[in-house]
């Protein structure tokens, strides 16, 4: 079964985003060389991302928000210890895991068109419906644990902010990042653990 959520591809703008989204210290140095890999998985896919995940990694880069969410990086960093996976590779074990799966609504949804760019701890996938030609358009969708898929009529930038916010509503409403969601790039979060810091709390960890 499908829920749709929102109103009109509603949008918010990265700007926006980092009113709700604090950046922690150390992570921006790691945007930069994320977004170098934007071409890569564009040419890796066959079609562009949407402008706001661009300008999202271009922002924030890869990583992890509030200990809870992953963004995907856009190609597999060279030295990737702790990376999140890669757009491509999330990609294509969503769609093995969804192509098996006798529930999936594979006739409204069809596999071959989804295209992953992050998830949760909860083992809930975070995709993009690209039923058009222009990315732009393309609406989120959540697969929800079990592969139950809940449209939602707004892009990325959008979501993340809804669920930094606590607005999301219906079967996605507890997916919230919030209060004082934080960004840690993955980059920044394996410099802290191997100084024996828990890079969420700030004290020491116990493997140090």
């Amino acid at each position: 079964m499908t829920d749709f959520e929102g109103d009109a591809m509603a949008s918010t703008s990265v700007d926006g985003l980092r009113r709700v989204l604090r950046i922690v210290a150390g992570s921006p140095e790691g945007a930069a060389a994320d977004a170098a890999g934007l071409a890569d998985v564009e040419s890796g896919l066959g079609t562009a991302l949407p402008r706001d995940y661009v300008d999202f990694i271009s922002t924030y880069g890869a990583g992890n928000i509030s200990d809870f969410a992953w963004i995907a990086c856009p190609a597999t960093p060279a030295r990737s210890k702790g990376a999140p996976p890669s757009v491509k590779s999330a990609t294509d074990a969503f769609r093995n895991s969804a192509a098996g799966d006798d529930f999936w609504p594979a006739g409204r949804l069809p596999v071959k068109d989804l295209i992953q760019w992050g998830g949760d701890d909860g083992a809930n996938n975070y995709l993009w419906h690209s039923n058009g030609a222009d990315p732009d358009k393309w609406p989120v969708v959540i697969a929800l644990h079990g592969l139950t898929p809940v449209v939602c009529d707004f892009g990325m930038i959008e979501y993340l902010r809804r669920a930094c916010e606590d607005l999301l509503a219906g079967p996605i409403r507890g997916l919230r990042m919030g209060p004082d969601a934080r960004f840690l790039h993955w980059q920044e979060y394996n410099r802290l653990f191997d100084l024996g810091v828990d890079p969420w709390t700030g004290e020491r960890h116990e493997y140090s």
